[in-house]
């Protein structure tokens, strides 16, 4: 998918002045556009099943009549009782209802849950059926924040940087790199490791592990579900990593339980370190309360 918006032109020929009238008019003003949409939808809909294969992922994202959240046209902004359904008010209409761009600014003007920021690439390839590639995303970004972790506390007890210090250590672990770096490694940098913090966690990281390899060696086509897991390992140990003040990863409410919700709700082969439906409200290392 491309990372900017994609702009679709719909163009039909006006027979006998029919869409004009139709603009004109009163009832059937919103036909022509449905139209529009509707043959937008159906593009979007060829473009995925070429692209991806499948349409298994939520999006792209649909318009229109078919999209649950936007789904009404404006003409010059503004609609009239009888240009839509009938219990919605007539008259003028904001554009921005619920007030989204107020709750927006604060993250678009700053830099604001960096960490948490990262993991947004994995539920936008998530949504869009990119499965793998989510996967891929949720391993280098737990891998990056693993790296670091070793680095600065490397640098805390004064191992310099350079070929023959941090750099040197690093480099030399070639085989698993995150089992070592949030296990024996962790322990000996901070006291404890993955297991003491989140028993589950190391089952967690080696199904992380597994799947990012065989995407990576073998070309390994990950399912919904397995992305589902993978991205909700890769969170949780983060968010397990900042429960133990190992790491500083704070995530915005809902978005660890988003993670949870969809591996919860991912079948089959659930693995037993995700929470069964219904189970959601117990996890220890969910920020969304706090």
């Amino acid at each position: 998918m491309p990372r900017t918006s994609t702009l679709f032109t719909v163009t039909w020929d006006d027979q006998k002045g029919k869409t004009q009238a139709q603009f004109e008019g009163h009832v059937e003003r919103q036909l022509p556009l449905l139209k529009a949409l509707k043959s937008i939808n159906q593009l979007m809909d060829a473009y995925k099943l070429v692209r991806l294969g499948h349409a298994e992922g939520l999006h792209l994202r649909r318009i229109g009549t078919g999209d649950t959240l936007f789904h009404t046209c404006f003409i010059e902004g503004t609609f009239k009782p009888f240009d839509v359904n009938r219990r919605m008010p007539g008259g003028e209409s904001p554009v921005d209802r619920l007030e989204t761009q107020k709750l927006a600014n604060p993250h678009i003007e700053g830099n604001t849950v960096p960490i948490a920021r990262r993991y947004l690439n994995c539920f936008e390839l998530f949504e869009h059926g990119y499965y793998s590639e989510a996967i891929i995303i949720a391993h280098g970004i737990l891998d990056d924040l693993s790296q670091g972790i070793v680095e600065d506390a490397l640098e805390e007890k004064g191992v310099s940087v350079g070929e023959d210090g941090r750099d040197l250590i690093l480099r030399g672990i070639t085989g698993g790199r995150l089992k070592t770096f949030l296990g024996p490694l962790l322990r000996v940098l901070h006291g404890k490791e993955l297991k003491d913090i989140w028993f589950a966690g190391p089952d967690a990281l080696g199904f992380l592990n597994k799947k990012r390899n065989a995407i990576a060696h073998n070309g390994f086509l990950a399912t919904r579900a397995e992305a589902a897991f993978a991205i909700f390992a890769s969170i949780k140990i983060v968010a397990a990593l900042h429960h133990a003040g190992i790491l500083q990863a704070e995530f915005p409410r809902g978005m660890f339980r988003t993670a949870r919700n969809m591996a919860a709700w991912s079948i089959p082969d659930r693995p037993e370190w995700v929470s069964r439906p219904g189970e959601e409200d117990q996890d220890p290392f969910d920020p969304t309360y706090v």
